[in-house]
């Protein structure tokens, strides 16, 4: 009976450690907005986040006063080009961190000031797609967009420190560092000699630490955003790195 009592608390402790070291690599990445907007900067070149881009790029340039039938290809064309995508990965960054701060009115992003450095860029993209506009012209547009709104007045923040998956993260680091002390108590109290079973159980602790660590950063290296990888996987190696 005591061998199945350690047993069985053994194996709650080792699922618990590993709740734990989920849960505080998990709330360290969703505090940290900005490592987050990085990791996550990617996914702009994704196919459902181009559309959603196109979409609202065409409505700006249809309230601008250009053909409504030639902006969709445009606004695709715009976002195809390459030397844009820096300023594209900077507005998902930048929305990432907007969907963490908190406060009661709410919060922007300013996408006018955000793509103002690449108008000539734009300028040359409208009127390779069969829209005669000049540089000037796209610059008054630019600094006509509306601020994309990203949190409401009075909203919870997605991400960051006042969230409530940052809440909900804690709470899991607390519970099973909980259950790990009961259940280490458990295990040594059960043990004939009690020295060697701590001795063990910080083993334990300090081998699946390492483990978890050098599985983010191998799992960052597979999905090596160097290697021609897909967007998905590129964000998917940016989060397994952060914090690691």
């Amino acid at each position: 009976m005591r061998r199945l009592i350690a047993g069985t608390a053994g194996w709650v402790f080792g699922i618990s450690l590993t709740i734990l070291f989920a849960s505080v690599w998990g709330r360290a990445v969703v505090v940290d907005s900005q490592a987050l907007g990085a990791a996550l900067s990617p996914l702009a070149q994704t196919v459902i986040l181009v559309d959603q881009f196109k979409d609202w790029l065409s409505g700006q340039l249809v309230d601008s006063g250009f053909d409504p039938g030639l902006t969709p290809v445009a606004a695709r064309r715009v976002l195809a080009d390459s030397s844009i995508d820096d300023v594209v990965n900077e507005l998902v960054r930048q929305v990432v961190v907007a969907s963490a701060t908190v406060g009661p009115k709410g919060s922007s992003v300013d996408v006018g000031h955000i793509l103002s450095p690449v108008v000539p860029e734009i300028a040359v993209s409208l009127q390779a797609s069969g829209i005669p506009v000049s540089q000037s012209q796209v610059a008054r547009v630019v600094a006509g967009i509306d601020p994309l709104i990203i949190r409401e007045p009075g909203a919870l923040p997605v991400v960051g420190p006042e969230s409530p998956a940052a809440a909900r993260l804690a709470t899991a680091s607390v519970l099973a560092l909980l259950t790990m002390m009961l259940t280490a108590a458990v295990v040594i109290r059960s043990a004939s000699d009690r020295m060697a079973a701590a001795r063990g159980l910080l083993v334990r602790v300090a081998l699946s630490g390492l483990a978890f660590g050098l599985m983010l950063r191998i799992g960052s290296w597979v999905l090596d955003p160097g290697g021609g990888r897909a967007p998905v996987s590129q964000a998917l190696s940016g989060l397994a790195l952060a914090k690691w």
